[in-house]
């Protein structure tokens, strides 16, 4: 059997730190959905109305979704469980799938009716509607013919 040598990244640890160092400040402004967290991947459409925001979700076990708005701060949170079995005649050669909880922020600002919000979970995708006040509405004007 070959016994092979790892070098570390020297770099690896100062680029590591500089972004631990500036994690905080980005935090809620939009946190997640990086190849490195465990932070849903997001869409967000807008309409006249409304923003739709489609989370990915697969594998989430509904009871442990935690959907909150606080203080403007659309806040999804959840439990993943991807525990292998430990049934003593297999061993895992490569775990891929992570365990633990997530979270993934993001400030709504003005003009969300935060009351109204509705959530829908669905094929592994949370579909949350936030619609608009009224006074973010696009207005329509009447034009009188003389």
């Amino acid at each position: 059997m070959s016994t092979s040598i790892r070098y570390p990244n020297r770099y690896a640890t100062f680029w590591g730190a500089a972004s631990n160092a500036m994690a905080p400040a980005f935090r809620v402004a939009d946190s997640g959905a990086n190849g490195d967290t465990r932070t849903p991947a997001l869409n967000i459409r807008e309409s006249d109305a409304d923003y739709v925001v489609e989370a990915e979700l697969p594998g989430i076990d509904k009871s442990t979704l935690d959907i909150t708005v606080d203080e403007g701060v659309l806040r999804i949170a959840a439990d993943t469980n991807a525990a292998v079995p430990n049934s003593g005649a297999d061993r895992l050669l490569r775990q891929e799938r992570i365990m633990g909880r997530f979270a993934r922020e993001l400030r709504l600002g003005a003009g969300i009716d935060e009351a109204n919000i509705l959530a829908e979970y669905r094929d592994g995708i949370v579909l949350l509607t936030l619609p608009k006040t009224a006074e973010d509405q696009p207005k329509k004007v009447d034009v009188k013919m003389h």
